[in-house]
């Protein structure tokens, strides 16, 4: 072998055997003062939130459990077990959106789905306003299902979830059906129902169950005012109980329960990346789009895997600092989140890449939780103003008109800390609404107009005089129209 040629070889072994030790002793460097961060972090946590770890978020949980017959998961399992194959197979026409609650009545086409859906959704409609309706659900505490947690909780099954959104949404479905067939009272109490169901899942430690949640709790409130816009409720007692569901329903933390069950998720998968139990592909794979057999990430991850311990000291540091303003009163936590600052820039998304690829977007969150609070808030106060109106002919002249055994002293608004606001107008119509920095003003729902009636004021509800419910929306506009030769233009 020619002598450059052992000197390049030899040179060449020299470098990579430094590189190689450079890597070796960073790395071991790197973990250690990672496993110093995570050490203090966790004593921290020990301290200051006892508990916090999934196990304990579990455990908690289910020493909350009620009876069976006063779960209202358990009530949801069984009425979707019972939905018919006719109702399954129609709901997927599904024709009509939650839209804005005005006093017309619905479109043509919304109508034409309302009365195809009318027989075959009977059985299920009676069967799920009853269930939910019976005083130890509807009085009780939140659902419950136990959970099958597997080692990484990110891939927990949560069929249970999408069945109770069918449930509520059949009860959206029946009060509007009700609040048309001149049954106003129904509508009222099916609406009822549907936060009932919303609240079937209970704190389960997902955002997303959170979400669905939320979106359950703001369908119940959409058709129950919805019901009062298209007709006239006698039932003060009706009424007096869906405005204290909506108030309850209000002060749900959806934000908070969330983060600290994702804070503990996020966790236990740094645990089973340590410890094997978790393949590396099973989370990158999930949260990045990197295939499971991609050669590429085991050895990536072994080099990596110094910096876990400090890329998990990070996580928990952000998720706490996010559960820590999720805490503060609703309208400044979008403040709060805003101001805490992501560690990805100057080599951060190299140092903490499990926590820049699973961190949520919690400020979304808090928005949909922050826009729940608000319609539920104003849903309540808007049930009391017709509470008021049916008792003494008019609407108050403020909210503190009323007395406080209608409507109890009211939380600031969850946008600006300030009065919930109202008014009355010239038309006899009343509003009570939020402040709000995200309005949909107007948009389209199935080709139909469908604008905010609450246009350029804020987030909640439009209140009409009993002579202007249910009135007829005007015909769309036709798509060509007819010469008088009879030919088309």
């Amino acid at each position: 072998m020619p002598r450059w040629l052992k000197r390049t070889l030899f040179g060449a072994a020299v470098t990579v055997g430094v590189l190689v030790l450079v890597v070796v002793i960073a790395r071991a460097s790197l973990r250690r003062m990672g496993t110093k961060e995570l050490e203090r972090v966790t004593a921290r946590l020990d301290k200051d939130d006892p508990g916090w770890r999934l196990d304990d978020v579990l455990a908690a949980r289910a020493k909350t459990a009620p009876p069976p017959d006063r779960n209202p998961a358990e009530v949801a399992r069984r009425l979707r077990e019972g939905f018919t194959p006719e109702w399954q197979a129609f709901r997927g026409t599904r024709d009509f959106g939650s839209g804005h609650v005005t006093n017309e009545l619905p479109g043509f086409w919304a109508t034409v789905w309302f009365l195809q859906a009318r027989p075959v959704s009977a059985e299920a409609r009676d069967a799920a306003r009853t269930a939910f309706l019976r005083p130890e659900v509807a009085d009780g505490g939140p659902g419950f299902v136990a959970l099958a947690v597997p080692d990484n909780p990110f891939m927990t099954l949560l069929p249970h979830v999408q069945n109770t959104r069918e449930v509520f949404e059949i009860l959206e479905v029946d009060a509007k059906l009700a609040a048309l067939e001149g049954q106003p009272d129904r509508g009222v109490a099916s609406a009822r129902a549907g936060l009932v169901a919303a609240r079937a899942i209970g704190d389960e430690p997902f955002l997303i169950s959170q979400l669905v949640r939320i979106s359950g709790a703001h369908v119940a409130a959409n058709a129950g005012m919805q019901a009062i816009a298209w007709g006239e409720p006698k039932d003060d007692r009706g009424l007096a109980a869906f405005q204290a569901a909506l108030r309850a329903e209000a002060d749900h933390p959806y934000l908070l329960t969330g983060l600290r069950g994702e804070r503990a998720s996020l966790d236990r998968v740094f645990d089973g990346l340590e410890n094997g139990t978790i393949p590396p592909n099973d989370v990158l794979g999930m949260v990045a789009g990197a295939g499971s057999k991609n050669p590429l990430v085991a050895p990536g991850f072994a080099l990596y895997k110094g910096l876990l311990p400090g890329d998990r000291a990070m996580a928990l540091k952000l998720y706490t600092e996010m559960i820590e303003a999720a805490k503060k009163p609703p309208h400044e936590q979008k403040r709060a989140l805003a101001d805490i600052k992501m560690p990805f820039g100057d080599g951060g998304h190299y140092r903490y890449v499990v926590t820049k690829l699973t961190i949520p977007a919690a400020h979304k969150v808090g928005e949909a939780a922050t826009r729940a609070r608000a319609s539920l808030l104003t849903a309540s106060a808007a049930v009391a103003c017709e509470r008021f109106r049916l008792a003494r002919g008019r609407w108050p002249e403020s909210l503190a008109e009323i007395p406080a055994d209608v409507l109890p002293p009211l939380p600031p608004d969850p946008y600006t800390g300030g009065a919930i606001r109202y008014r009355t107008d010239a038309d006899g119509t009343a509003l009570v609404w939020t402040a709000s920095d995200d309005l949909q003003q107007q948009r389209t729902v199935n080709g139909e107009p469908d604008e905010d009636p609450l246009k350029g004021a804020g987030r909640g509800w439009k209140l009409w005089p009993p002579a202007l419910r249910g009135a007829t929306r005007p015909a769309p506009v036709r798509e060509f129209q007819i010469e008088p030769d009879g030919n088309e233009p």
